[in-house]
């Protein structure tokens, strides 16, 4: 076998693995474009960056380290992103991160904490005055949990 007879096979052993390869079935999903992208980082810790792409996402955030160089040194975040579901309805999240609250976000679609019946806040409120008139012994019972009709 001639060098040049070699040199192919060995030419077509190395390609075949990639002519093996699978291809992709269907239409291929068209890229999304980015229509603007910013980040701003500084030495020293903060940074802000946004985004927004052609199919109507949307983000923006903002770091900055509060009280540096101290012993209380901290970061908070402010943020928000948005964008459109398949329905074309519209989302936004806005958001804070701090160390006292963590991550707390707020938006629109986001579940809240339900509204605190005034029924039940004027209950606990006669509960707590009728448990103040309680003495000690009384109240260690009430503390035991077992509850003794007199």
């Amino acid at each position: 076998m001639t060098r040049a007879v070699a040199l192919l096979l060995a030419a077509a052993a190395l390609m075949a693995p990639a002519a093996a390869a699978p291809r992709p079935q269907g239409a291929q999903p068209t890229p999304i474009p980015i229509l603007r992208s910013v980040a701003d980082t500084n030495h020293d810790g903060n940074y802000v960056y946004s985004y927004e792409t052609g199919n109507s996402i949307a983000a923006q955030e903002e770091s900055k380290v509060l009280d540096a160089g101290t012993a209380n040194e901290r970061r908070r975040v402010e943020g928000r992103y948005s964008y459109v579901d398949n329905e074309g309805n519209p989302f936004e999240v806005v958001y804070v991160v701090e160390p006292e609250t963590g991550f707390v976000a707020q938006g629109a679609h986001l579940p809240r904490e339900p509204e605190f019946p005034e029924w039940l806040r004027q209950a606990l409120a006669r509960n707590a005055a009728e448990e103040a008139k309680l003495s000690p012994q009384q109240l260690a019972e009430v503390e035991t949990g077992r509850y003794v009709i007199r």
